[in-house]
């Protein structure tokens, strides 16, 4: 698989949100995608690859499952420097 950014990702995902990702310079926790623009489940709007940079929102977690932080905006999403967590 080659590397996306979230909104990629979110395409990958059926157009859904409830994936999980871990950014490159995270080690100790991951995040669940729950909402890209507003939305939780269609098309995104704005020309790909980039959606005109949406906001996204996801809860963060430990690496045990633990929640840590409850709707976050997660920073510079259109950076390849995430990946999905499996």
């Amino acid at each position: 698989m080659y590397n996306q950014n979230i909104y990629q990702m979110y395409e990958s995902n059926g157009n859904r949100v409830g994936f999980k990702v871990i950014r490159n310079s995270w080690s100790t926790v991951y995040a669940v995608i729950t909402s890209i623009g507003g939305k939780t489940s269609g098309p995104l709007s704005g020309p790909p690859p980039y959606y005109r940079n949406q906001q996204v929102i996801a809860d963060v977690y430990t690496n045990s499952g633990q929640l840590k932080d409850h709707n976050v905006s997660i920073s510079c999403p259109g950076t390849y420097g995430y990946r999905l967590k499996g």
